[in-house]
């Protein structure tokens, strides 16, 4: 009974002596998977009328999009317009639409955004919203999609993004790169 007690003992003070050192061993952070390489969010609203009714009316959009090593990753996009004005044919589109984007293949290369700007090359749309019919799927095998996206880390706003700014316009753009 002795020779129990002295191992259950044991045991106990091995774990306890573990827990700090475990508490304090760095964990390795995957929260977007191992192979994230580049994470991108933009946001971009419009309250504006006198801007925006042109395109749709007030609103705004918001992309959250993962590059990965893989030379894969993926997308999501959602936008809300509000109606400006009176009746038109934007009534019948205007109100809440989401697209689920599966990108098959990206790369970097000369663009809009500068040398170094994020291209899609092909990708698989889920879209939703608006019309309250099923999803519909659109799939790109082959494309060249100037994203407009530098790849160059930072933080760039309405008036790097479009090169003015205006009242109700408000453009926000993240560019992080995870892993080199």
């Amino acid at each position: 009974m002795n020779q129990v007690r002295r191992l259950l003992l044991s045991l106990v003070s091995a774990g306890v002596l573990a827990v700090p050192t475990a508490l304090s061993t760095p964990l390795a952070g995957h929260a977007y998977g191992n192979l994230a390489l580049w994470q991108i969010a933009i946001s971009g609203n419009c309250d504006n009328p006198s801007l925006c009714a042109g395109t749709g009316g007030t609103g705004g959009f918001w992309v959250w999009a993962e590059f990965d090593s893989d030379n894969t990753g993926d997308a999501t996009v959602t936008d809300c317009d509000h109606l400006v004005g009176g009746p038109t044919a934007v009534q019948q589109t205007s109100g809440a639409h989401h697209v689920n984007i599966d990108i098959r293949s990206w790369t970097i290369g000369p663009g809009s955004a500068g040398p170094s700007t994020f291209f899609v090359t092909s990708e698989v749309d889920t879209i939703t919203g608006r019309t309250g019919g099923p999803p519909v799927v659109i799939a790109i095998p082959s494309e060249s999609f100037d994203t407009g996206v530098p790849a160059v880390a930072g933080h760039y706003s309405t008036n790097q993004i479009l090169g003015f700014s205006a009242p109700g316009v408000s453009f926000q753009l993240q560019v992080v790169q995870l892993h080199h």
